[in-house]
């Protein structure tokens, strides 16, 4: 950020403060930067926009929802307890490690070759059923990525931390506790995006795992009930979060909504906020286009996840090795210190810390590293012989299989484009809205065009009259 601009900036909010206080040491009424606390406060009568969020009763949506005061627990005298998202977040990170651990595990130990190169009819009624059981798979664990994808989406938007209700800092009663910094948004924006970015890198980690798991199956009846099991692993959040919710008498979150502040109170939290006002758009706004945008770029981080996913079962069809066993070289590779450019450095080196760590507080019960290299190292009769011999899905990689396989590759990503891409496309650029408006198919004002109609924070409409 411009230094100038950021001074700027905080000279404009010490003013805004300034005159807040020079107000309220007068008695005198109120300007608009002033508003009076019912436009301040959400109440139910000032709090009725959604903000059209969709969670799931588990442990790292919990933290989405503390994040926003979601999360309670009744206490006598019809008191409530507010759960900050840091607890929930540490059970989250045991969670994590036994999901990860599980998934590692399930992979680890199996033949790198899962097929002859030379199939049999009955072998290839084996793969063709196998690789419908993977795409099964995948067609099940669509809905929980995209919906996390769109959670991280929006707590990665930097004005849901202006416009959208949560537990209020500048409370009389918070602001003067000592648990008041606590609620700020710089820390619990890190918090609630730590959890989503758990959630999808153990949804990202299992279906990878699963291909390798499935069509590494001796049995079709082993590639079914193992299809079955890998499901279990990711419905584990649930089980936690009801777990958690039993001893430590937490309430249901299910009737829970996000809801947006007034647009007083949205506008005084973008004055207040630097970062926001140096980035603010129009477009990210809620109403204005911000769900849209979080749909499309949810979606199209989908399909970059899928695309991979096609690149992987196509590698393991033409050369009968397991993406699991390429996965082992690389961490053989990994920790001797062999790295092919700065993505697989960082891969590697997160991969070493985490295996560290996870070793460090026994979850492991044997040497991860000793294990890797009694499998991959040639010279103990591993499989992975040199450097190049089985490495991990790289661009050029991808880029021969193409060629490879043109017709077959062009069409699948065709094909997610039209699924993916195209239907929220017309509905983020608003041609599905235009064509509602115009063939007179909408009967009822939605509630984000009367928002629309009194103005958002950072628009001409919502200046001082």
């Amino acid at each position: 950020t411009p230094p100038g601009s950021w001074i700027a900036c905080r000279l404009s909010v010490l003013m805004d403060v300034v005159l807040e206080q020079d107000s309220i040491r007068h008695g005198s009424n109120r300007s608009c930067t002033l508003a009076s606390e019912a436009d301040l406060n959400c109440t139910s009568e000032h709090c009725e926009i959604s903000a059209g969020i969709v969670f799931s009763q588990d442990l790292y949506d919990a933290v989405l929802v503390s994040s926003f005061g979601g999360v309670t627990v009744r206490l006598d005298d019809n008191d409530v307890l507010h759960v900050h998202p840091f607890i929930l977040l540490v059970c989250c990170f045991i969670l994590y490690t036994i999901q990860f651990w599980l998934t590692f595990c399930a992979a680890f130990c199996r033949s790198p070759y899962w097929k002859t190169v030379h199939d049999s009819e009955e072998e290839n009624l084996h793969t063709s059923t196998k690789v419908l059981l993977v795409f099964i798979v995948q067609l099940i664990f669509f809905d929980f990525m995209l919906g996390t994808l769109r959670n991280l989406m929006f707590v990665l938007n930097p004005t849901t931390w202006t416009d959208v209700w949560r537990i209020d800092p500048y409370h009389p009663r918070i602001r003067h506790s000592r648990v008041g910094p606590l609620y700020w948004s710089g820390v619990l924006a890190p918090l609630a995006i730590l959890a989503m970015l758990f959630k999808i890198s153990t949804q990202y980690y299992v279906s990878v795992q699963s291909i390798s798991i499935i069509l590494g199956a001796e049995d079709l009846n082993d590639a079914i009930f193992d299809s079955l099991a890998i499901s279990f692993i990711l419905d584990l959040d649930q089980g936690f979060w009801h777990l958690i919710a039993t001893l430590m008498q937490v309430q249901s979150f299910s009737e829970f909504t996000f809801r947006l502040w007034p647009k007083a109170r949205r506008m005084r939290n973008i004055r207040e906020n630097c970062f926001v006002r140096l980035i603010d758009k129009r477009w990210l706004h809620r109403g204005f286009g911000a769900r849209r945008v979080e749909g499309f770029a949810a979606y199209l981080v989908l399909m970059i996840i899928y695309t991979r996913f096609t690149f992987l079962i196509l590698e393991a069809l033409d050369s009968a090795v397991l993406p699991s066993s390429r996965d082992i070289c690389s961490q053989w590779h990994w920790h001797r210190g062999i790295y092919r450019n700065i993505g697989d450095r960082v891969l590697g080196v997160m991969f070493n810390e985490i295996v560290e760590l996870l070793g460090q507080l026994g979850i492991f019960p044997w040497d991860v590293h000793a294990a890797i290299n009694r499998l991959a190292d040639p010279s103990l009769g591993g499989f992975c012989d040199g450097e190049d011999a089985i490495e991990r899905m790289t661009p050029a990689r991808a880029v021969d299989l193409f060629y490879a396989h043109p017709r077959g590759i062009s069409s699948l990503m065709l094909s997610f484009a039209a699924l993916l891409l195209f239907p929220q496309l017309v509905y983020s650029t608003g041609a599905l809205q235009s064509a509602v408006r115009k063939f007179n198919l909408a009967t009822h004002k939605h509630e984000y065009e009367e928002a629309l109609e009194v103005g958002t924070p950072g628009s001409e409409s919502s200046a001082c009259s």
